[in-house]
């Protein structure tokens, strides 16, 4: 039978950030993917994430630690619905990061980092089963290569994914959860400087479009919401080819390659059970308004390092990990959650009365903002549009 300190399953943002910083620590760990690449199974695509945590905390330090810097850093994004826009100079920096299988993916350059710190990488393995004795994960039987193997952690890290096989096997329940669908495109040539973000119920259903570019490359997606269409991203991303005039900026440029996923969002029961811990997306810890996933994944992989080392060595209990988050955290993706629900029953004219308060917000148009409140006070275009220009302002604040 093997033996390890740390079994850390699943290679994408969060599990390789784990296994990096495990590594380095001289902790023995073996990471494990069912991809039988770094990167996993999608597509090359790019992906913008805010450089600070909803409670305040930086990634900045935490990217210097690991040694990886974004592609691009930027602090400029128009945000449009059907007839309104502004443009938004934010204190908080987007980062620009490639996923994926390939050399310059972060996936890639964190889990290299990793290996050659002395992780133990292992493709194409799968969890089939966890044993336990008394709660604790004692065994863990993988399936590589077509055989079982018999391991024993001292203490595994699930990190594969909002669909968690790991988190199935330990029981842990969802609370509350719902899913996300993207589907979009790389493409050749630098169409735009700053990030588009597109809000319109008919061409993206309980979500949004978005589109920016990198080096000499661009890119373009559309996120929708599974719980209000039956009908798939792929299906609006061609729709919105044929119909949306934003998509026309984009119709002679050639595609390099197409991506796609989906992904759960929400809230679970524990994020630590005995000698599991959950990270990233297994933990559902993205944010639950507008899908940002990259910046919580590295975050909680660090953290559940963190809090990994400190077991290991002075037998403190991992749960110091899931007190974190619910004192820094939890009252922020409730109120995500609750804010989604209202913002998916949002129709396009509740969509521009959005946009337009906002633009009076950013340009700190006093007029502009008194006619709105006035129009609030009058006739609500609808109480979740209010709910929405709350959040949004607070946002912008």
């Amino acid at each position: 039978m093997l033996k390890c300190d740390v079994l850390v399953v699943g290679a994408g943002a969060s599990g390789s950030t784990a296994s990096l910083m495990l590594s380095k620590m001289g902790y023995n760990v073996i990471a494990i993917d069912k991809a039988s690449r770094i990167g996993g199974f999608t597509n090359p695509k790019i992906d913008i994430t805010e450089s600070e945590l909803p409670d305040g905390s930086k990634l900045d330090p935490i990217l210097k630690e690991l040694q990886i810097k974004p592609l691009k850093i930027f602090n400029e994004s128009v945000w449009h619905s059907r007839n309104e826009s502004f443009t938004l100079k934010s204190d908080v920096y987007d980062f620009y990061f490639k996923r994926g299988p390939t050399k310059d993916s972060l996936d890639y350059q964190l889990m290299r980092i990793a290996i050659n710190k002395g992780c133990d990488f292992w493709p194409k393995t799968e969890v089939v089963k966890f044993n336990f004795n008394n709660g604790n994960i004692e065994e863990v039987i993988l399936r590589s290569k077509r055989k079982n193997i018999l391991i024993k952690p001292k203490i595994v890290v699930a990190a594969d994914g909002s669909f968690s096989k790991c988190r199935k096997l330990a029981g842990i329940k969802e609370l509350k959860s719902y899913c996300l669908e993207g589907f979009g495109a790389r493409l050749k040539g630098k169409i735009f400087q700053e990030t588009w973000v597109i809000f319109d119920s008919e061409f993206a259903p309980g979500a949004y479009i978005y589109g920016g570019s990198i080096n000499n490359e661009s890119f373009i997606g559309i996120v929708i919401d599974n719980q209000i269409t039956r009908k798939s991203s792929k299906e609006y991303f061609n729709f919105n080819k044929k119909q949306n005039d934003f998509f026309r900026k984009f119709e002679n440029s050639k595609i390099l390659n197409l991506f796609g996923g989906k992904g759960k969002y929400g809230i679970i029961e524990n994020l630590v059970k005995e000698n599991l811990i959950l990270v990233g997306s297994a933990g559902l810890l993205n944010d639950p308004f507008m899908g940002y996933g990259v910046n919580h994944a590295i975050f909680s992989g660090y953290k559940a390092s963190n809090a990994t080392i400190d077991n290991l060595n002075n037998e403190e209990k991992l749960n110091k990990y899931e007190n974190f988050y619910k004192e820094n955290f939890l009252s922020y993706f409730k109120k995500a959650m609750k804010t989604r629900e209202i913002f998916k029953k949002l129709n396009n004219k509740d969509l521009d009365f959005i946009i337009r308060a906002l633009s009076y917000i950013t340009e700190k148009n006093a007029e502009g903002l008194k006619t709105v409140i006035e129009v609030i006070k009058a006739k609500p275009t609808s109480l979740g549009a209010l709910n929405i220009l709350y959040m949004f302002s607070q946002f912008l604040s």
